[in-house]
């Protein structure tokens, strides 16, 4: 059964809805959980092609995520980065038909982090890069303070937070570049406050130079993401907010993104593949993998990912690893536009 998708009305100049149809596939949660949903909620509605191919954008503020089956999307396998918003810019998702039911599961766990993600990348696609990162610290602490977070925090055993003995950020002068490598290999390079607050400290300086840059982890991993120990340490998450602004990683990469080279090897997650996402230029090695976990937590990718991902790779395919967590690697990468190269 299907029924008309109803947004701003027909006479609204900015913005027709296009004549879609939606499948009743839209997933009522609070009906199957209602602890997990507010009752009623329509998390995600399949649209469905009319065959013309001029549509705009659905109103931003639709309550619920929209996605096409790849195979019914004009011209079938949507293309190499962000050409695939502009050739369906009325879908939050373009899916690949063997990834929905991943796809759903993602969504009926965590609705509130998957809508929050799906209307915040809607939002700030078109703004400047310093206005989207703030208004994904914003979004960041919204969903810290929700019921998904805390319940995927209840189950994460105890944990202290690791006492550094050596700096966390080390900078080489080569001939080629200057080298900024992140230095908690016992960890994977997993990002913490100290890491966060000499990241930003160094490419402050460094954003006074002139010369090519590099950022590049040291040992077998490039980044494993946010360390886990830190999470959920923040007792008010509007004081989070503004610390994540005033030490302000994405920010500070991006300052210096036209000159910089992100190197990355191993495990590339979460904020390791946030912060290398802004670089001009992002050389993989083969055995790189990159995998978004923050929506499964009851969040999302909060070090500027919801920014520099999309950048590249486009909101679509952003939201499509982002609900199911899935990793991919350096052949996939390279086709989508996340990365530039393949080098050893």
């Amino acid at each position: 059964m299907t029924s008309p998708l109803v947004g701003r009305p027909a006479d609204s100049a900015q913005s027709q809805v296009p004549a879609f149809t939606v499948s009743e596939l839209a997933l009522r949660t609070a009906a199957r959980d209602p602890d997990v949903v507010a009752p009623g909620a329509n998390v995600l509605v399949e649209l469905i092609p009319d065959g013309n191919n001029d549509h705009s954008s659905v109103d931003h503020d639709l309550p619920f995520l929209t996605f096409v089956r790849e195979s019914r999307a004009p011209g079938g396998r949507h293309i190499r980065g962000r050409a695939a918003d502009n050739t369906l810019p009325y879908a939050d998702l373009v899916v690949p038909d063997a990834l929905l039911p991943d796809v759903i599961r993602g969504v009926r766990t965590n609705p509130e982090a998957s809508l929050v993600l799906a209307q915040l990348m809607r939002a700030t696609g078109s703004l400047p890069i310093p206005d989207a990162i703030r208004a994904e610290s914003l979004a960041y602490s919204l969903l810290q303070t929700g019921a998904e977070f805390a319940k995927w925090l209840a189950h994460q055993p105890a944990r202290t937070p690791d006492h550094d003995m050596e700096p966390t950020v080390l900078v080489h002068q080569g001939a080629r570049a200057s080298e900024i490598q992140l230095n908690r290999p016992s960890s994977a390079n997993a990002v913490n406050t100290r890491m966060r607050t000499e990241l930003v400290g160094i490419l402050s300086a460094l954003a006074l130079t002139e010369g090519p840059l590099e950022l590049t982890g040291n040992g077998r991993h490039f980044c494993a993401g946010g360390d886990l120990r830190e999470f959920g340490m923040a007792r008010y998450p509007l004081g989070a907010h503004v610390e994540r602004i005033s030490q302000n990683v994405p920010g500070s990469v991006a300052r210096v993104a036209d000159r910089l080279t992100s190197r990355v090897h191993g495990a590339c997650v979460g904020a390791g593949m946030e912060i290398a996402s802004f670089a001009g230029h992002v050389t993989a090695a083969p055995d790189t993998s990159w995998r978004l976990p923050e929506v499964s937590m009851g969040l999302l990718p909060g070090c500027g990912g919801t920014v520099s991902i999309p950048r590249r790779i486009g909101r679509q395919r952003t939201l499509l690893l982002a609900v199911t967590g899935m990793k991919i690697d350096a052949a996939v990468a390279l086709e989508w536009g996340l990365i530039d190269e393949v080098s050893e």
